[in-house]
């Protein structure tokens, strides 16, 4: 909720006539006062309460569940509480009179029963009392009361109506007090009207109570209803009830008075009363007996109800008993007619609760089955209904006592019949359609069998869809007054006739594509339900003919497979069984696939009583049996010769054979001693004769050959597995153990045969040596499957995966630190376990551990171990490198966010190489994790020296190989992402440029500025241009443009197939950037349009209440205030009159964007237009009336600008005398503060005269001595600041070191400060402190000039010397000398002095240098001496290099000496110049001495 909403509220309670009302509601419907601020929050109920009190008459309150609810008109009859308020007069409620005006009241729940209760209480006493007629005629009087005692009758028959009771109309009671005062005076004083009235009652009632005693039970029945028994039971106790009332009402002692005066009178209608008398109270009497009666019927109708349709079967004997009963002992109910009433009644509450008990959904549910034995159950209650009636009607025939129900049944079960057969109709449809289902699953094989299956499926989908049709019918099957269902299912049954001939048809056609008996056999097993429908049964009869020939083909086949097969005993007949119990088991086949079809056959054709053609079949049947019969007999005996002797051969076998090739053992028990245990087996479960003793014999000891044999079998199985699958490096570590179990089977070879009765010690002995061997190194094989299973649970799952191990989802990292450290600690767990299971097998092996054939097997399973974290680590490294391949279905992997964070775009990770925490370190990360696997597993094999895995991966070329490629894919990546990323350079402008300067630049030129023109704007060249609405337009549409260029950008970058550039972020940044660029300009229209509609519409209100205030005369504050209206007016005349159509146009292109209008607006749009015509004419009205006025306020302005003339005048001599422009003034800020305080009154003056001037139309003078004044305070206030500006500079510079001065930058800031003072208005040139800043300034950038050239190093003491003497001035200049003291030196007057100076300190510096290298080279030459060649006399020695230096120093030395500026090293030169000369000429002697040639 708002604040005004807030304040509404408050303001709406804190008012006192809603406090009235509140304390009125809250007391009379007892409501909390939380009730009451809840409701009066609502905004409908404030407005009906306002309503109230201004203009409605009336006002209702109800509370519905807890909450008040307030109504403009009477509310609904219902049993909530209900009041009223009501105004005396129809006037507004105020805060006086709410209490004298207000009335409260209560509305009754019965409208009626209140209209009653005032009119007998309120209307009947007004309007009797005879008090009240006084001013009446007599006639009018007695009107009056003759129609109130008619309303006051009419209320009291409708009151006794609303409750349920008949009311006999009465007289007031006024008129028996006086008329029956004394009985005899009565007599006497015979008044004929009065009896006339009494006689009109008695006929009322005598009407009113013969209607009610006429009433029967029965009569809802003969309108058509169908009531059940509760109806009755009502109707006898209401009966009851209302007749005891009328009684009651009879024997009231005024209708005894009134009966007792007719008889006085010696009325006619005297008998008449006392008829109705008596007839009411034989009515009372019956009903009070069947009422009475009737109640255990009642408790029993209820029982049935609560306990449901499915229990009623059990209660409906109990309830005809009370039937029974009631008939036998209620004498008023020993009437067919009410019994008959009774019983439909009871009929149709059946009718009711089956039909609510099988619900309308009967037929559209999946389930037939349970619809069928629903329906059933409600046939099966309805007999059980009928039966009971039966049972009664019975037992009041044979009771004597007793009259009989000897009317017709059919009054009763008319509608029971009709229900009942509905039920059957049902039943009937449910069992066709259960019937048929099976339909569903029906196929045939053969050549024909899909052609039939085909045709099956196309009748049961057209049985169903017939029954679909049944199932969604709109005729309901317990609609009764209807037939159409009824139709509808005697069509159905008529198409169903149809359908079993089609199927019976398709059947028979079936039946004769069958191939023989088998598959005729298999067809009448599935289409035998169908034949027990009538119709099909005979339509199929003659297709049993062919079965009989089927029957007699298979007999014929039989027989010659007998025939065949009695030649070839030798042969086994069946598969996996012995010769004699497989040929036994042979003829019981024969005999049994014959056996079932004539079985089958017989019953057919007993069912179409066809059994007479039977007898041949039956003769060729029993002759195929004894057939069978003699072969078993031939059989049995050929098996039992021969027996004895092949037993005891087979016995003295030896219990192993060993193979010489392969080493391997097997069981030597002959196959024929099984055979003999198979045959006497069978044998005896068929109970054929005698079996032989031989045979006997064997078969007694077969659970000892059985426990041999199978002892025998799991040693041999045990030792051939364990010689056929031990390994090199196990096989030593268990020789000795095999070689002693092979001694143990060299004695079942030779020694041990089956007879012998003590081998069954030696076989469990063998059998447990061989066991707990093969035992061991089964579970060492084990042990090492275990290892080798959880190298293979390494591999298969990568370290890391797609999240979810989908296949389009990126790789999960969000959970990297668990997956990583479950995993380390999953394989350390695991390298827990291969220890574990490695020591295992050491105690199962005996090993020792320190034995060479131990550690062998240790390196066995090492290197089991290094091949499973290899096979882990580079499954972990080729997930990488599978799903970072540049494929076109493949599914990214990595994935960054481009985001614009403040002024920049960067991806979120980083894929900056070095940043700490992007994707490069990222990934680097992922496989130094892989890596790190090996170091959680210890070294099974410790003996090589190394505690973990570690070194051997890194030394794996392939692992390093595949580091290598994911690596390098990584960075190939990086740089295409940065590549893409400076795509979207081109909206940088978005988030760099700043809004409100473009729209401010926008604004003055109506058009984005390019970066040339900005830069001239802030020159201020370029023109305004303000802007049109269509340059609104096109900005507004560029910007949409760009939204939806934005819009359809991809939300995805791909790069390589893996990597994945999100810049959903990045482009959901970019649209609301350009929504806001939008928007401010959108934002800007719409603020204009209500700005300028918002203060056109209050200037407009401020105008015409301004106008409308007359102006007396003399009245010059009234005046001025009119005639500033009148120029404001005027002044926006032709803009205001121009601005309507552009904000049209405005809305309309704001609209066009979708940005909300306030109404407002519109309404300000529609109205203003007209109220500022209605200005414009009040304008004109009002100049007209104060022109007079006007003009004499012209005459007094005009006398006030000629006097203001001669001021200006005046005050400008004086700006001139008084305004610092002397470059030696003494404080000019305070002489320019004083000058601009004087110039600020006189513009002020200036102002109110301009101001009332204008308001009155007159012509001022321009005064422009006074804008003249304010111009040059201006310019001469800049002027003294660049002054002042440049004196503290330069006074901060002097005290700065002259070595440390830097003279370009005071040089460039001089220069700025010259460029800002020709920068001031040309006027201010000819002041005389502008020409001294002038001057000032050049005679620094000379002296400073000056000092530049004395920084110069080549400056010597005796230059200072020089110096002091040009300038005549003395200075010692030191590290410590300033600014200050060089420009005392006044350097500025001898430029051309200080440059000769260090021109020639410079020139000097040169010479100095040249002397002292000539110096110093000489002084570090060393000369060397050799022999003559021919008086090997010592001689200096002179090479290229010592005269190529002499002759250069010469030549140096003569260019210095020739130098103007040599005067200060003359005597070095002159000194020197000898020397070189000698030298020159001894080198040239020597190189004649030593070269003569």
């Amino acid at each position: 909720m708002s604040d005004d909403d807030d304040e509404s509220v408050c303001s709406v309670v804190e008012d006192v006539r809603v406090k009235f009302v509140e304390e009125t509601v809250c007391a009379l419907l007892r409501l909390s006062r939380q009730t009451w601020e809840k409701s009066a929050a609502d905004e409908e109920f404030q407005t009906l309460l306002k309503d109230f009190f201004e203009k409605e008459f009336v006002i209702f309150f109800t509370a519905i569940k807890g909450c008040l609810v307030a109504l403009k008109q009477v509310p609904p009859v219902a049993q909530d509480k209900k009041i009223y308020l009501l105004k005396k007069r129809f006037e507004p409620v105020s805060s006086e009179n709410y209490r004298e005006l207000v009335l409260s009241g209560l509305l009754s729940p019965s409208p009626l029963l209140q209209l009653a209760g005032t009119v007998e209480q309120v209307c009947a006493p007004l309007l009797s009392n005879n008090k009240n007629h006084q001013m009446w005629p007599n006639l009018t009087s007695e009107d009056i009361i003759r129609h109130v005692e008619n309303m006051c009758s009419k209320t009291s028959v409708l009151r006794g109506q609303v409750l349920g009771e008949s009311v006999l109309p009465l007289p007031t009671a006024t008129d028996w007090i006086e008329n029956l005062h004394d009985s005899v005076e009565m007599y006497n004083n015979y008044d004929r009207v009065l009896a006339h009235t009494i006689e009109t009652q008695v006929i009322i009632w005598a009407s009113l109570i013969q209607k009610i005693l006429k009433e029967n039970s029965s009569d809802l029945l003969m309108t058509g209803c169908n009531p059940g028994p509760t109806v009755e039971l009502k109707f006898w106790a209401s009966r009851m009830s209302n007749i005891q009332n009328i009684y009651h009402q009879l024997q009231s002692p005024i209708v005894q008075k009134m009966a007792k005066m007719l008889e006085m009178m010696d009325s006619s209608y005297h008998p008449t009363i006392k008829t109705l008398v008596g007839n009411v109270f034989e009515a009372l009497q019956e009903a009070e007996d069947i009422n009475l009666h009737l109640q255990p019927l009642h408790a029993h109708v209820s029982q049935l109800k609560k306990k449901g349709f499915s229990h009623w079967e059990t209660l409906l004997p109990a309830l005809f008993h009370i039937l029974f009963l009631i008939w036998a002992n209620c004498k008023s109910y020993q009437r067919p007619a009410r019994i008959v009433v009774l019983l439909q009644e009871l009929c149709n509450m059946l009718i009711e609760e089956a039909s609510t008990y099988l619900s309308d959904d009967l037929l559209l549910r999946e389930d037939p089955v349970e619809s069928l034995q629903m329906v059933k159950r409600v046939i099966q209650v309805f007999r059980c209904f009928r039966g009971c009636y039966q049972t009664q009607r019975e037992r009041l025939v044979n009771h004597v006592k007793h009259a009989p129900w000897d009317f017709p049944s059919a009054m009763i079960f008319a509608r029971f019949n009709q229900f009942h057969n509905r039920m059957l109709q049902l039943e009937g449809l449910f069992e066709i359609m259960l019937e048929f289902q099976r339909m569903e699953k029906l196929e045939f094989g053969g050549l024909q069998g899909k052609l039939y299956s085909e045709r099956v499926a196309q009748l049961y989908k057209e049985f169903t869809n017939h029954c679909q049709m049944m199932k969604h019918s709109e005729n309901s099957p317990f609609d009764l007054n209807s037939q159409d269902f009824e139709n509808e299912y005697k069509a159905f049954k008529e198409w169903i006739v149809d359908f079993e001939r089609h199927l019976a048809s398709l059947l028979c056609l079936a039946f004769k594509d069958c191939s023989g008996l088998e598959s005729a056999s298999k067809l009448l097993t599935i289409v035998g339900p169908f034949l027990e429908r009538r119709q099909i049964r005979l339509i199929f009869s003659p297709s049993l003919h062919l079965l009989q020939q089927y029957f007699r083909d298979e007999l014929e086949k039989c027989k010659f497979l007998f025939k065949s097969q009695i030649y070839q005993r030798e042969r086994g007949l069946i598969k996996n069984t012995a010769h004699t119990s497989g040929a036994l088991k042979w003829a019981k086949m024969i005999r049994q696939r014959i056996e079932i079809p004539w079985k089958k056959l017989r019953i057919l054709f007993d069912m179409l009583a066809g059994s007479v053609e039977m007898a041949k079949d039956h003769k060729m049947y029993m002759e195929m049996l004894s057939l069978l019969e003699q072969y078993e007999h031939d059989v049995y005996t050929d098996w039992c010769n021969g027996l004895e002797q092949s037993c005891l051969i087979n016995l003295n076998q030896p219990l192993i054979s060993r193979n010489a090739t392969s080493g391997l053992v097997s069981v030597n028990f002959n196959p024929k001693l099984a055979e003999v245990l198979k045959d006497v087996k069978y044998i005896q479960s068929l109970s054929k004769g005698q079996i032989p003793a031989a045979a006997i014999t064997v078969f007694e000891k077969r659970d000892m050959f059985t426990k041999y044999v199978s002892s025998l079998q799991l040693l041999v199985q045990w030792y051939n597995k364990l010689k056929m699958t031990v390994l090199a490096v196990e096989l030593p570590l268990i020789r000795a153990e095999l070689d002693s179990i092979d001694l143990q089977l060299m004695r079942a070879e030779t020694d041990f045969t089956w007879q012998d009765l003590d081998c069954g010690s030696f076989i469990s002995t063998t059998k447990d040596l061989v066991q707990d061997l093969a035992g061991r190194v089964c579970k060492a094989k084990d042990n090492c499957e275990a290892i080798q299973s959880l190298m293979k649970e390494w591999r298969k799952q990568a370290m890391f995966c797609r999240k979810d191990n989908k296949r389009g989802s990126l790789i999960q990292l969000e959970d990297r630190g668990d997956r990583v450290n479950k995993k380390y600690n999953a394989i350390m767990k695991d390298g827990a376990a291969v220890h574990k299971l490695v020591q295992e097998n050491m105690v199962l092996f005996h090993a020792d551990p320190a034995s060479e054939m131990w550690q062998s097997y240790l390196e066995y399973v090492d290197e089991m171990v290094v091949e499973g974290l290899y096979s882990y680590i580079s499954s972990s490294l080729q997930f990488f490198v599978d799903n970072m391949e540049s494929r076109s279905n493949q599914a990214p992997l990595f994935e960054a966010q481009l985001m614009l964070n403040g002024s920049r775009v960067v991806f979120h990770p980083s894929l900056e190489r070095d940043a700490g925490d992007g994707l490069y370190e990222l990934i680097e990360g992922l496989v130094r994790d892989i890596y790190k696997t090996s170091v959680n597993v210890k070294r099974v094999a410790d003996h090589l020296c190394m505690e973990s895995y570690q070194d051997v991966m890194d030394d794996m070329q392939d692992l390093l190989d595949l580091r290598q490629e994911i690596m390098e894919r990584v960075e190939n990546v990086l740089r295409k992402a940065v590549i893409y990323q400076g795509k979207f350079d081109c909206y940088t402008h978005l988030w760099k440029d700043d809004s409100a300067e473009f729209l401010s630049l926008f604004l003055l030129y109506g058009r984005p500025l390019t970066d040339e023109e900005t830069e001239a704007h802030g020159a201020d060249v370029l023109p305004e241009s303000p802007p049109t609405i269509d340059n609104f337009k096109k900005q507004i549409d560029c910007f949409e443009d760009l939204y939806i260029e934005i819009s359809k950008l991809e939300d995805f970058r791909v790069f390589d197939g893996w990597f994945r550039v999100d810049i959903k972020f990045f482009k959901v940044s970019l649209l609301n950037s350009v929504m806001k660029w939008s928007w401010l300009f959108k934002e800007h229209l719409l603020t204009y349009v209500t700005q300028s509609l918002d203060e056109l519409q209050m200037f407009i209100r401020d105008t015409v209440e301004g106008l409308n205030h007359p102006v007396s005369k003399g009245n010059h504050c009234g005046l001025v205030e009119v005639m500033s209206h009148l120029l404001a007016v005027r002044d926006r005349l032709t803009a205001t009159d121009k601005m309507f159509e552009p904000l049209k146009d405005t809305i309309v292109l704001l609209e066009r964007y979708g940005v909300a209008i306030p109404e407002q607006v519109y309404s300000q749009m529609e109205e203003l237009p007209e109220k500022w015509c209605a200005a414009k004419k009040l304008t004109i009205k009002v100049r007209h009336e104060v022109a007079p006025m006007q003009n004499a306020e012209v005459m007094v302005l005009r006398r006030r600008c000629m006097a203001f003339e001669v001021k200006q005048t005046e005050f400008r001599e004086m700006f001139r005398a008084t305004a610092p422009f002397g470059y030696i003034a003494v404080y000019p800020y305070i002489s320019l503060e004083k000058s601009e305080k004087a110039i600020r009154d006189m513009e002020k003056e200036v102002a109110e005269l301009q101001k009332a001037t204008n308001l009155f139309d007159v012509i001022i003078p321009d005064y422009r001595d006074i804008k003249l004044c304010r111009r040059e305070i201006t310019i001469l206030k800049e002027l003294w600041d660049i002054v002042i500006f440049v004196q503290n500079s330069v006074k901060n510079w002097t005290m700065t070191k002259w070595r440390e001065i830097n003279v370009e930058q005071m040089d460039a800031e001089l220069r700025g400060f010259a460029k800002d003072i020709r920068k001031l208005d040309k006027e201010a040139r000819v002041w005389d402190v502008y020409s001294g800043l002038d001057l000032y300034v050049k005679n620094l950038l000379t002296s400073l000039r000056a000092v530049s050239y004395l920084q110069n190093l080549a400056i010597r003491e005796r230059h200072w010397m020089q110096l002091t003497g040009t300038t005549q001035m003395n200075i010692t200049v030191t590290d410590t000398t300033t600014l200050e003291d060089l420009l005392a030196l006044q350097l500025h007057l001898f430029e051309d002095e200080v440059r000769n100076i260090v021109d020639k300190a410079v020139k000097e510096v040169a010479i100095e240098k040249v002397v002292t290298e000539i110096s110093e080279r000489w002084a570090s030459m060393e000369l060397s001496y050799e022999d003559h060649y021919h008086t090997s006399v010592p001689l200096l020695k002179c090479d290229e290099e010592l005269i190529e230096t002499l002759e250069d120093h010469q030549v140096q030395l003569q260019s210095v000496f020739q130098s103007k500026h040599v005067n200060h090293f003359l005597i070095q030169v002159l000194a020197r110049g000898p020397l070189f000369s000698r030298g020159a000429y001894i080198t040239h002697d020597n190189n004649i001495l030593f070269n003569p040639t």
